[in-house]
């Protein structure tokens, strides 16, 4: 994210865990991006996976639930969270998101996708989709895939991307 922010020109801060602590993160920010992370990392800065290497500070540690708290209240102050990938579940838990992953409960016999070109029509007129065109391909590297709830009373959602009806499949292979 850091390599495509920084090809585009395009300008960013980085925060960190203690300046995520702080709150008051809307004063500052419209917009922030959690990258890939488990909901176990991000919250304790625990690694899910053993062996995994130890992070060196600042990045070490985790947003424990001052932090969380800080994320939540930034999103009810109108700021614009971008979870990628597998953030996703931190914030369809913490923000009692209207969104399921379908591709949670399958088994790689049913759904796998390791790493292939699929197209998605992008949703035209949002800010977030800014300069694309009506479709677009992304790369699915075992990525969540995601259908609306029903949202709860105050809550709206809009897919700024939906996979290509018929076979969204560019390049690369997908079984299920």
């Amino acid at each position: 994210t850091r390599w495509l922010f920084d090809r585009f020109e395009l300008r960013y801060t980085t925060l960190h865990n203690e300046d995520i602590r702080r709150g008051d993160l809307a004063r500052s920010f419209d917009l922030i991006i959690l990258p890939s992370m488990t909901s176990q990392e991000i919250v304790s800065g625990e690694a899910s996976v053993q062996a995994s290497p130890t992070l060196p500070p600042p990045y070490a540690g985790g947003l424990w639930a001052e932090g969380v708290a800080a994320l939540v209240n930034f999103v009810r102050a109108g700021g614009t969270l971008v979870a990628l990938d597998a953030a996703a579940d931190f914030a369809i838990e913490k923000l009692s998101l209207p969104v399921r992953d379908v591709l949670a409960d399958r088994k790689t016999q049913e759904f796998f996708c390791p790493g292939s070109i699929l197209q998605v029509q992008m949703e035209q007129g949002h800010f977030l989709t800014a300069g694309f065109r009506p479709t677009a391909d992304v790369f699915f590297l075992r990525s969540p895939a995601f259908e609306l709830a029903q949202p709860s009373a105050g809550q709206t959602a809009t897919p700024l991307a939906i996979y290509t009806a018929d076979m969204p499949l560019r390049s690369g292979w997908i079984l299920g």
